[in-house]
């Protein structure tokens, strides 16, 4: 669509590389953070695919691990290409896109995607919705340029939409908008028509299936109670909840490059009376908005930006689209669209560069605890420490069982380190012999652990230290939270 975006298409394509350097320089903070800790302890250990909630998309990131796992690689080098992974297949998609499908408006798009609304979130890859997002772009992509749409284009298709929407309930809005806006291009082929409406139809199968099988008793369904008691009085609420004033404030203030995106988009809609495509964007943003709302309510602090960025990402989709959909006649303005998205994506850029030292001394945290705890011929411990006071100093606290395991292997102990942060009002577990407390409770006997990577203390019991503060306490005195 529209040559002239191809530059930007590949400057695009450039700024996803340049992540994926980043992503690789920066593993140890991303794979030794939460659920990369989690999920790529389980793909080492059991050696196989570790899906949650259906998320099956999720399979192209995690494949790379369990390569470099099947092949015994270093720890190091599974982890680099746990963290690499992500970006690898973002930029797969990309280059797909601009290349093979010639279809820039969608590279455009997927390098807004990762740009916009990032800062934190680059750090915490988890969220199978970024997944879920590329493999929604191949679909549109593939449907839009494909000329006749025969068997084998059709297996493609509905492959890539199940994996789309199978990866995160909340693709279906970005979905939905997309889709509509496809149909209603100038350049539509006519031929098409039959087939649209139905891949229409598909769509709202598999969105029918992804919210039924979302619905359950599972970390879904918690987060969609919200929706499921949804009123027009709540959806309008929710426009002055918690997560409202927090998320314009972070609009204001590290974000802002979305504004002007907007009001880009807007004046274009107006200025070529694109009504309609006026009325469905500003339906889709007033929607997403809601949703977002009335799954999150509350207000969050910098512990949880990384992950409210992850939800807000896909609605640059909804916003930047006309501006990459409506023609443009004149060089000016084309000259002026291509400048303005380069700069924006450069400048989140550096405002991703800029939330490394937060998570940097996260880490420095953990390592540090490990080597008090190494020096003191500790093993095995159990932190007796508020859930305040662990989630200041790590963020969240309860991936550190398996943190503290993979940070030994990297350090090079000859026997791994493994501590877990617990609240006294709990009730402290002395795991039985064999066993180890992992971040969901007492699991694993030490058998069952991958020996190549994983050496554990079988024979000493776990000791009980009370506070962070004394183990957090750096040789000169000070405090490594100060």
């Amino acid at each position: 669509m529209y040559k002239y975006l191809r530059p930007l298409a590949i400057f695009s394509v450039i700024i996803i590389f340049l992540l994926a350097l980043l992503a690789a320089f920066t593993y140890r903070e991303r794979m030794l953070l939460l659920d990369p800790a989690w999920i790529g302890f389980n793909i080492i250990n059991n050696g196989t695919f570790s899906f949650a909630e259906f998320r099956y998309g999720a399979f192209i990131s995690q494949m790379f691990p369990l390569i470099a796992n099947s092949l015994g690689l270093s720890l190091k080098t599974v982890l680099i290409s746990y963290s690499l992974s992500f970006y690898l297949f973002y930029l797969a998609t990309a280059l797909i896109l601009t290349f093979r499908f010639r279809q820039y408006w969608l590279t455009i798009l997927l390098g807004l995607y990762l740009t916009v609304f990032a800062s934190d979130v680059f750090y915490w890859p988890n969220n199978e919705l970024h997944q879920g997002i590329a493999w929604m772009l191949l679909f549109i992509g593939l449907f839009r340029s494909a000329g006749t749409l025969k068997a084998g284009t059709h297996i493609l298709l509905v492959l890539w939409l199940a994996l789309a929407v199978c990866s995160h309930l909340i693709v279906a809005i970005p979905l939905v908008f997309l889709w509509v806006y496809t149909r209603s291009a100038p350049d539509f082929p006519p031929e098409k028509r039959r087939s649209f409406i139905i891949y229409s139809v598909l769509i709202a199968v598999m969105i029918f299936i992804r919210y039924q099988l979302s619905s359950g008793p599972s970390y879904d369904g918690m987060k969609l109670h919200g929706v499921q008691k949804a009123s027009l009085l709540r959806a309008i609420e929710s426009f002055s909840s918690g997560q409202s004033r927090t998320f314009l404030e972070l609009l204001r203030t590290i974000h802002w490059v979305a504004i002007p995106l907007a009001i880009a988009s807007l004046a274009l809609l107006v200025v070529k009376r694109k009504y309609f495509h006026m009325v469905i964007t500003l339906g889709a943003v007033l929607g997403y908005y809601a949703l977002v709302c009335l799954v999150y309510p509350d207000a969050y602090d910098r512990n949880l930006r990384f992950y409210m960025e992850s939800e807000w990402q896909a609605l640059v989709l909804i916003i930047a689209t006309p501006l990459c959909c409506i023609p443009l006649a004149t060089p000016l303005s084309r000259r002026v669209l291509t400048y303005g998205i380069a700069s924006v994506m450069l400048i989140k850029g550096a405002y991703i560069l800029r939330s490394y030292s937060f998570f940097h001394e996260r880490y420095e945290r953990l390592a540090h605890i490990c080597e008090q705890l190494r020096n003191a011929h500790i093993y095995k411990a159990i932190i007796v420490a508020p859930p305040a006071e662990a989630d200041n100093h790590f963020i969240m606290s309860w991936g550190l069982p398996v943190e503290s395991i993979l940070y030994s292997v990297l350090a090079g102990y000859d026997t791994a380190v493994t501590f877990k942060v617990a609240d006294e009002s709990a009730g402290l577990e002395q795991p039985p012999a064999g066993k180890f407390h992992s971040c969901f409770g007492v699991l694993s006997p030490y058998r069952d652990l991958n020996a190549r990577y994983f050496n554990l203390d079988t024979a000493g019991q776990y000791h009980i230290i009370y506070g962070l503060d004394s183990l957090l306490r750096r040789e000169d005195g000070k405090s490594m939270a100060d």
